[in-house]
């Protein structure tokens, strides 16, 4: 009666949903809570504000039965919705026992039959079912997050004592790196851009790069189909002009050496999927399938939205959700986003986190913001041998350190970036947005 109560009086969206995914209508004893277990979570699960309430979930169920004195007494024993995950606790608690008392009795009882091969084997059945349910119900009541103040002191001195502890994953772009930390477990990283900038470029080149320092890296391409993934891993090794990968022009020897480059990267720990139109439950399932480290999602506009009227409602719930998948399973994503308009009319084409395409709440919910920016003319399609575009890596947003701009040299032929050397001046002097960027030149 307690879990119903605090199902009726709480709120919060995020308990809400760990509480229906941690029970169902099987837990409670009396018919009456079984039913209105059932109403309430229908009225949840259709209601898109996320919220419960009472009375539309009271009247669903007739008059055979007084629900609504039912449902008084309910909220009476609670004296806060917020204890509803304790409440949760203690049901799966009392449910567990009601089923390794009945079972352990049939159990006795089928012993108390007689000892043979067939009681014996039904009995043992029955106990590791048993055990599989206890460790079940183990990993459904181990929720909390919450610790006291000398256990963060700890936690944070067994931090800073183990290195790489929470799995800061190095970019091998030192500048990158220096400013970032590396791609953190438990962030988000979002790389923007208008079309044609090479925002997936770049993911390509951090997801092989991060792979091949031992990260498990799974690639979500939702654009594009695998094979024209592994090209573009493929030009950049090699340096043969992608086109000749697109056309599949190559000479023997051009494929003799792509054959090379791509068995000697074979072992890498990076996952491509092409999936189309992906949920984050999807997502979920593929992170835990995989035991991926990182995930790259190319890129967010693609994912599901199904169930919301408007796109940009899909987006921001689809955002909040993956934040909360990379605190979860304790992973760094990657996710790749389009950039509104307004940007090319802007002199400078400098982005800010409103241009974002979607929703305001990818800014937000992400840790980091980079927004990629090429100087590209009317003649950039025609590039080919060692020509390059100057690009530019903006920082727009870090949680971990400084913001500002990292020059890069780009060259679309082999969907490669190289960062240019800024050895011989002060890191702060290129991070620092107000100040002169180093000049590049064309080749």
């Amino acid at each position: 009666m307690s879990v119903i109560g605090a199902l009726l009086i709480n709120n919060e969206k995020s308990q809400l949903d760990k509480a229906f995914s941690m029970i169902s209508n099987e837990y409670f004893e009396m018919p009456q809570c079984k039913n209105l277990f059932d109403s309430i979570k229908k009225q949840y699960n259709d209601n898109d504000s996320g919220k419960i309430n009472p009375v539309v979930a009271v009247n669903s169920l007739g008059t055979d039965y007084d629900y609504r004195n039912i449902a008084a007494q309910c909220m009476d024993y609670v004296p806060s919705g917020s204890l509803l995950l304790e409440y949760v606790e203690n049901l799966i608690t009392q449910y567990r026992i009601r089923i390794m008392y009945n079972t352990c009795n049939q159990v006795i009882g089928e012993l108390a039959t007689g000892y043979n091969t067939d009681t014996i084997q039904s009995a043992m059945c029955k106990l590791q079912s048993l055990m599989n349910l206890q460790n079940e119900y183990d990993n459904k009541t181990e929720h909390s997050t919450s610790l006291e103040m000398l256990d963060m002191v700890v936690e944070h001195l067994n931090y800073l004592k183990s290195k790489g502890a929470e799995r800061e994953h190095k970019t091998g772009i030192k500048l990158l790196d220096y400013v970032l930390g590396g791609i953190c477990s438990k962030s988000v990283t979002v790389i923007s851009g208008r079309s044609g900038m090479g925002k997936t470029d770049i993911a390509v080149f951090l997801a092989v790069s991060l792979a091949n320092k031992g990260a498990k890296v799974l690639y979500l391409t939702m654009e594009m189909p695998r094979t024209q993934l592994m090209a573009r891993i493929a030009s950049r090794i090699t340096k043969i002009n992608s086109t000749k990968l697109r056309d599949r022009s190559l000479s023997e020897s051009e494929f003799n050496l792509v054959a090379k480059a791509e068995y000697e990267i074979a072992g890498i720990p990076l996952i491509a999927d092409e999936e189309q139109n992906l949920s984050v439950e999807a997502i979920a399932q593929k992170v835990k399938k995989h035991n991926a480290d990182i995930v790259v999602i190319d890129h967010l506009g693609l994912m599901n939205q199904e169930g919301k009227r408007n796109p940009w409602e899909a987006v921001a719930e689809n955002s909040k959700k993956i934040k909360q998948l990379a605190m979860k399973e304790n992973i760094a994503v990657i996710e790749l986003v389009q950039q509104t308009r307004e940007v090319d009319g802007r002199k400078n084409k400098g982005a800010f986190l409103s241009d974002l395409k979607g929703s305001d709440c990818i800014g937000n919910d992400a840790d980091t913001v980079m927004f990629i920016r090429a100087e590209k003319d009317d003649n950039t399609g025609f590039i080919s041998g060692n020509e390059h575009i100057p690009a530019f890596l903006q920082i727009a947003k870090n949680r971990h350190g400084a913001v500002g701009t990292i020059p890069f040299n780009w060259y679309p032929q082999y969907h490669d970036y190289i960062q240019i050397d800024t050895r011989r001046q002060p890191h702060d002097d290129i991070l620092h947005p107000t100040k002169q960027l180093v000049e590049v030149k064309r080749i």
